[in-house]
């Protein structure tokens, strides 16, 4: 049984970008099949483990590192520099781009300046679309919408190493 399986399995960093990349041809398959809403939401989701994935790279997480470990310490770590910007029960794409950005340039590895702004200009564009409460909507979903979600997200599949590396 999965339940059983994902009570008894903790997730590690690892499986936030195996889960990403399966999520992200699960939301193209359904976009490409008409279901624009559906394709949104697993691409906005994709984002958000892509973004989860670079912050527990960047604060040197390994892949078989357990994931819940880093949870409070980046929450404590945003609640003191960016404390306007919202968690959203940690599915924010705002909240994770702050984050790795802040916790970059902490290290002295800032993000290239030309890498930086594309970044911020998608996520921005994506959480302007993205929310984990479209879970709960069916609404119709304008093709060019879903197009800039598929570009946004894709350009962060493409480039998620050089976000954490």
């Amino acid at each position: 049984m999965l339940r059983r399986l994902i009570d008894t399995t903790p997730e590690t960093v690892a499986d936030f970008d195996l889960a990403a990349e399966s999520r992200y041809w699960d939301g193209c398959q359904l976009l490409t099949q008409g279901h624009g809403l559906g394709g949104i939401y697993l691409l906005g989701y994709t984002a958000e483990m892509i973004l989860k994935h670079a912050c527990f790279r960047t604060d040197r997480g390994r892949p078989a590192d357990v994931a819940g470990g880093f949870f409070g310490p980046v929450r404590n770590w945003m609640r003191v520099r960016h404390p306007q910007v919202e968690v959203e029960a940690y599915h924010s794409l705002l909240f994770w781009t702050f984050y790795l950005r802040g916790r970059r340039r902490e290290f002295g590895r800032a993000l290239p300046a030309a890498l930086d702004w594309e970044l911020v200009r998608r996520t921005r564009r994506l959480y302007s679309t993205w929310s984990v409460d479209l879970r709960y909507r069916d609404w119709t979903v304008q093709a060019a919408e879903a197009q800039l979600v598929y570009d946004d997200v894709t350009w962060l599949r493409d480039t998620r190493v050089y976000l954490w590396s």
